[in-house]
């Protein structure tokens, strides 16, 4: 649905303001809110426009001006809280005082949340839009929109806030047609069939890495370039995910200067 950009900021702080609820943002809720983001128009800027000010404290959900509306935060609110497959006290907690900043009742918000805990709140609140089939051309091509687009897999991934951000940056300059998307491999699978590069990091033991990886691969298109993230102590796994498939690796911490030699090493 169109939104306007002050419901636009409400929808946003309302759910990260969910999701910081049990004093910790997962890979999970983080990837469910940047998904949010994305799909309901925020730009990068205006969502770290919006970050800063919780920082700098103003730390308060936000209202809406319609019941509508109030009934879309409240459901992408559950969908945020329940990324992680719990419901912790003081995110309920926090979902009643969303409800009283938002106008539900308790009985509202518990109707809510029987009904949407679980549940693919993401592609029933902000379905994917399939486009619309193109005039067959003598010429084979990369699908355009958001099959360009770069995808993180935020689980299990240290410092995913900072190294997002270096690759937003870098495609920011370099290629400002690619999105950059953060994903949980738990609901991302369309974002990750759309992908023309993808990121993961590694995992504590080689084989639960390998295992990763095979699922991301059955998951993308052959033509998505896979890229695997790996601190200095995992390094022993670089050849056998290598072996297996995978297109390259970086070692982390990843710099922004890294990026644009790895992209001329990815095949086209």
């Amino acid at each position: 649905m169109p939104m306007d950009p002050e419901t636009q900021k409400a929808l946003y702080t309302n759910l990260l303001l969910m999701a910081y609820a049990d004093g910790k943002l997962d890979a999970g809720e983080n990837a469910f809110v940047e998904a949010v983001r994305v799909r309901a128009g925020i730009s990068v800027d205006e969502a770290a426009r919006y970050r800063r000010e919780l920082a700098s404290g103003a730390i308060a959900f936000r209202s809406v001006g319609d019941r509508r509306s109030a009934l879309l935060i409240a459901k992408a609110a559950i969908g945020a809280v329940s990324s992680d497959g719990e419901f912790h006290r003081s995110e309920r907690y926090a979902l009643l005082e969303l409800g009283k900043a938002i106008g539900l009742t308790r009985d509202e918000l518990q109707a809510l949340v029987y009904e949407y805990f679980k549940r693919d709140v993401l592609a029933e609140l902000f379905p994917e839009t399939k486009p619309e089939p193109a005039e067959p051309s003598g010429e084979i091509e990369r699908p355009s929109g958001e099959a360009s687009s770069v995808v993180i897999v935020g689980d299990d991934f240290p410092a995913l806030e900072r190294f997002a951000e270096t690759v937003r940056d870098v495609f920011r300059e370099t290629a400002p047609e690619h999105p950059v998307e953060i994903v949980s491999l738990r609901g991302g699978e369309a974002a990750l069939k759309n992908a023309r590069l993808i990121f993961f990091h590694v995992l504590e033991d080689r084989a639960s890495s390998i295992r990763r990886f095979q699922r991301i691969r059955a998951i993308a298109t052959a033509e998505a370039a896979i890229v695997f993230i790996a601190e200095r102590g995992q390094a022993y796994q670089i050849g056998y995910l290598l072996d297996e498939g995978a297109d390259a690796c970086l070692i982390a911490p990843v710099y922004p200067e890294e990026l644009p030699t790895l992209l001329e090493r990815l095949p086209r």
